[in-house]
C-alpha cells in the first residue's frame, strides 16, 4: 500500500469504501450517513450536507430567501476573523463549537445622534503574543467593517448569450480536485494567493481552473474527462472575456486579477496535457494576455498600485505584489516554454520583469498572520531590492558562490532568460562546437549543472532541518502541521520535484544549443510530405534543409545532443525507481524534453551514416568500433523505431503534437 493510501481519511461507515485526503472533507461526507446533521431546504425539503451548498439552493427559491447576498455572515468571531475562515454568524459559529472553544464577537460601534461614530464605543480585539515581533503592530489590529458589495457570482463571467455549458461535479469531487492542485501543481506554478483562496469567496472562473488542473492530477478516467471538457469550456470563455478589456483599466482594479491567474492557468495546463488543439488554442490566449496587459501597463515599471501607498497593510500589500510578479514571471516562463516546444520567438523580453523576484514558497504560503510575520523575517533581503530582469539578465552565479541564496526557481529562471540567446546562436547556422557564443553559453549551463548537481546531492538533516548548506528547505515550507511525526517529508518533496523539474529544462537547453531543433523538425514534417508534389522553391528548401541535419549528423555537436538525450531518458527512468516520489504533477517542460529527446535522436540515426553491429560485416563496420548507445540500445538506423519508443512511454498517452508521429 502506498504512502499516500495510508495517510487518506477512510469512511467508517458500513458498506462505505470513500476515503479522502483531508480530514474536514471526511467530516463532510460522513454527514450524508446521518441525516440528522444534514441541512434542509424549508422550501422543498432538499437536502444538502453543507451549509453553503444550501445557500445557493436557496437563491434559486427567490431573493427572499437568499440569507445574505454574498451567502455567508456579514460578521465573524473574533477565532474566525483572524484565522481569515469562513464564519456562519451563529452563537456560538459551527468553528468554535466544533473545537469546543470560546465563540466571541467583536461590538459593533455605537453612533450618536449625529449618525458619528462614538470615540469610546471602537473596541480593539484581543489577539496573543507571539515570538516574533515588530512586523506587524497588533495591539493597533481593528476589526474591519464588512464590505457591502456582493460577492462575485456565476453571472459575472457567464455571457447570457453565451451557448456554452459550464461543467460541474459534486462538491466531494471538487473538493479533492482542490486538495489535488494544491498538492501535486501549486509548489511548481505557485501562480494564486493559497491562504486567500481558501479563506474567502473567489472568482468562479479561477475556480474552475484550479479543479480542472487538480482533476487531471487526480486518478480515474472521469476525472480526467472533467478537466479536459473544462479546459474546452474555459478555453472558449476565456477570449470572450479578454476582449472586453481596455487600456483605460488596471490590473487588480477593473482588470480582475482573477481573469488574468485562470488565462495563465489554463495555458500551462494545455501544455501539460500535449492535446494539439489545446495548445494550439492557448497560444492565442498567451498571445491576447500578454497584449491587454501591455495596453494596462502592466509591464511600465512607472505604474502605481494601490497597496503601495504608506500605511498599507503590509501582509496585504505582500499578497497582492505576490500576484503581479507571479504572474508576470510565470508568463515569461511558459512563454520560453512554448518558444522550446514550438519553436517560435518568445512574445515577452526579458526586461519586461520589472518586477522584483517573489517570495519564496513558504511566505506565499504562510497560513496565518503569525506564520505570514515568523517566516518574513527570514526572507533573503536581496529578493526585494533588484528587478527580475537585472538578477536574471546576468551571469549565473560563480561555481562555489553561496553569497545569497538561491532558490531552485531561480535557476529555472536563469535558464528562461538564457533560452532566446540560445534561439538566436541558431540563425547563424553554427555547427561548430567551437563557436565563441556557443562555448560562452556552454559555461552558463555548465554553471547552472554544478549548482543542481549540489542541490540534488543534498542530503536533509533533520536535526537542524531548514538549515542546509546549498538549498535551504525552510524556503519550502507549506501549511503543513509542523508537529506531526513526518512533516518535514512534504518541503522535502516540493524541492525534489522542482529539482527534477529543472534537470530536464537544462538538458533540454543543452540539446537546443547543440542542434538546431527547428530544422530537425521541419525535416521530419518533410518526409511525410509527397515530394511530386511540392513545387521547385520548395523542393529545394527540403534538400537544403536535409543537407543541413545530414552535416550536423556528423558533428561533435550532434554527439553532445545525443549525450543530453539519453541524460533526459535516464531523468525519467529514475523517477520510476523512485516510489516515495510525487508523479501525478510533472511540469510541463519535463513531457516537451522526451518529445525533443525523441526527435534528436531520430535526426542522428537517420543521418549519422554510422556502421552498427546488426550490419552484414561491411568493412565500415569492423573498423569503427565506438557504437553510441541509448539504455543498452545501439544508436543507428536498425534501430530507429526502437530507440523513438523508449522516449514515447514516458510520453502521457493523451500526448498527440506533432513531433511525436516520426
Amino acid at each position: 500500500m502506498s504512502t499516500e493510501q495510508v495517510n487518506r481519511w477512510h469512511c467508517k461507515h458500513e458498506g462505505c469504501e470513500k476515503s479522502f485526503a483531508r480530514k474536514e472533507h471526511l467530516n463532510r461526507h460522513e454527514r450524508t450517513h446521518l441525516p440528522a446533521e444534514l441541512f434542509i431546504c424549508n422550501v422543498c425539503n432538499q437536502k444538502f450536507n453543507r451549509s453553503d451548498s444550501l445557500h445557493r439552493h436557496l437563491i434559486r427559491h427567490g431573493d427572499e430567501f437568499k440569507p445574505t447576498p454574498s451567502g455567508r455572515s456579514k460578521k465573524a468571531c473574533v477565532a474566525c476573523h483572524k484565522g481569515k475562515i469562513k464564519c456562519d454568524g451563529n452563537q456560538p459559529c459551527s468553528k468554535c463549537a466544533s473545537k469546543g472553544s470560546e465563540c466571541k464577537y467583536e461590538q459593533q460601534p455605537s453612533q450618536n445622534s449625529s449618525g458619528k461614530q462614538s470615540e469610546d464605543a471602537v473596541t480593539t480585539p484581543e489577539f496573543p503574543p507571539f515570538t516574533v515581533k515588530g512586523i506587524i503592530d497588533w495591539a493597533s489590529m481593528m476589526v474591519r467593517k464588512p464590505s457591502e458589495s456582493p460577492a462575485k457570482t456565476e453571472s459575472d463571467f457567464e455571457d447570457e448569450k453565451s451557448h456554452l455549458v459550464r461543467p460541474s461535479v459534486s462538491d466531494e469531487a471538487k473538493e479533492e480536485y482542490i486538495d489535488s492542485y494544491f498538492r501535486h501543481f501549486h509548489h511548481r506554478w505557485p501562480i494564486i494567493h493559497r491562504p486567500s483562496y481558501l479563506a474567502s469567496d473567489h472568482s468562479l472562473l479561477l475556480s474552475c481552473a484550479v479543479t480542472m488542473i487538480g482533476a487531471w492530477s487526480s486518478q480515474g478516467g472521469g476525472a480526467k474527462m472533467y478537466s479536459i471538457v473544462m479546459q474546452d469550456y474555459l478555453v472558449a470563455r476565456i477570449p470572450v472575456l479578454l476582449q472586453k478589456r481596455h487600456s483605460g483599466e488596471q490590473f487588480q482594479g477593473t482588470l480582475p486579477a482573477a481573469i488574468c491567474q485562470t488565462a495563465l492557468l489554463v495555458i500551462i495546463h494545455s501544455f501539460t496535457t500535449g492535446i494539439e488543439r489545446l495548445v494550439s488554442s492557448s497560444m492565442l490566449i498567451l498571445a491576447s494576455l500578454v497584449t491587454i496587459l501591455h495596453e494596462t501597463e502592466f509591464f511600465n515599471p512607472a505604474t502605481v498600485y494601490k497597496d503601495e501607498k504608506l500605511g498599507y497593510f503590509l501582509p496585504m500589500h505582500h499578497a497582492a505584489l505576490g500576484e503581479r510578479q507571479r504572474l508576470a514571471q510565470y508568463l515569461f516562463k511558459i512563454d520560453k516554454y512554448f518558444s522550446i516546444l514550438r519553436g517560435h520567438r518568445g512574445i515577452i523580453p526579458l526586461d519586461a520583469l520589472h518586477f522584483p523576484p517573489p517570495s519564496s514558497y513558504a511566505l506565499w504560503n504562510g497560513d496565518g498572520l503569525d506564520v505570514w510575520e515568523s517566516r518574513v523575517l527570514l526572507e533573503p533581503s536581496f529578493r526585494g531590492e533588484i528587478s527580475m530582469a537585472e538578477i536574471f539578465g546576468n551571469s549565473f552565479p560563480d561555481q562555489g558562490s553561496d553569497s545569497q541564496p538561491i532558490l531552485v526557481e531561480d535557476v529555472q529562471m536563469y535558464m528562461c532568460a538564457l533560452q532566446p540567446m540560445i534561439w538566436q546562436l541558431h540563425k547563424g547556422a553554427v555547427q561548430s562546437i567551437a563557436s565563441s557564443s556557443l562555448i560562452e553559453l556552454k559555461t552558463q549551463l555548465d554553471a547552472i549543472k554544478y549548482k543542481l548537481g549540489q542541490m540534488a546531492s543534498q542530503q536533509p538533516n533533520l536535526a537542524n532541518f531548514g538549515e542546509e548548506e546549498h538549498l535551504l528547505y525552510r524556503y519550502y515550507f507549506g501549511y503543513e502541521d509542523q508537529n506531526k511525526e513526518g512533516w518535514q517529508r512534504a518541503p522535502i518533496m516540493r524541492a525534489k520535484t522542482l529539482i527534477f523539474d529543472a534537470l530536464s529544462f537544462y538538458h533540454v537547453l543543452a540539446i537546443n544549443l547543440y542542434s538546431n531543433v527547428p530544422k530537425i523538425r521541419q525535416l521530419a514534417k518533410d518526409l511525410n510530405l509527397d515530394n511530386k508534389a511540392l513545387n521547385d522553391r520548395h523542393r529545394k528548401a527540403q534538400d537544403s534543409c536535409r543537407t543541413f541535419v545530414s552535416t550536423w549528423a556528423k558533428t561533435q555537436n550532434a554527439e553532445a545532443a545525443l549525450h543530453h538525450a539519453n541524460q533526459i531518458l535516464s531523468l525519467h527512468k529514475c523517477l520510476t525507481l523512485e516510489l516515495d516520489f510525487e508523479q501525478k504533477g510533472l511540469d510541463a517542460i519535463t513531457y516537451g524534453g522526451l518529445q525533443i529527446a525523441m526527435i534528436v535522436v531520430w535526426a542522428y540515426c537517420m543521418f549519422s551514416d554510422k556502421p552498427c553491429a546488426r550490419c552484414d560485416g561491411t568493412e565500415a563496420c569492423i573498423l569503427n568500433k565506438v557504437y553510441a548507445e541509448i539504455d543498452g540500445l545501439q544508436v543507428c538506423l536498425c534501430n530507429t523505431n526502437e530507440l523513438v519508443e523508449k522516449f514515447r512511454a514516458f510520453l502521457p498517452d493523451r500526448w498527440n503534437l506533432p513531433e511525436t508521429t516520426i
